[in-house]
């Protein structure tokens, strides 16, 4: 997914019709357009409430099955700044992840496994 542009706005949202997959869209001044390949998702994301973020960020996520999750917290200028992995079972689960000690601006929360490949923008406030 491209970085994003300077007040350009972007939306992360879940299509039902997509089999709950996350998407991403931008307003290109005249209408909403995808960003990169709609339901970037192959896993189920029923819920991502982070945006904007004071001190934590907070994900739903369904999985099929058992897997490992890795997710990684990326400032704006590439840079690494949190990695958190889980073993998550199958079915609904709610995570959080502590952004209390990050300093203010844009990040992107980038969450992998083998169903799941999702970037997602978001605002620490």
């Amino acid at each position: 997914m491209p970085p994003v542009a300077t007040g350009v706005p972007y939306a992360v949202f879940i299509e039902p019709g997509n089999g709950n997959r996350a998407a991403v869209k931008k307003f290109d001044g005249s209408d909403w357009v995808y960003v990169g390949t709609p339901g970037i998702s192959t896993g189920n994301a029923s819920s991502v409430m982070i945006n904007p973020v004071t001190s934590e960020a907070n994900l739903t996520l369904t999985l099929d099955k058992v897997e490992p999750v890795q997710a990684r917290i990326i400032d704006n200028m590439g840079n690494v700044v949190q990695v958190q992995h889980w073993n998550l079972g199958a079915g609904v689960t709610s995570i959080s992840m502590d952004m209390s000690q990050l300093v203010k601006g844009m990040y992107y929360l980038e969450i992998s496994s083998k169903s799941i490949k999702k970037q997602i923008s978001l605002i620490k406030l």
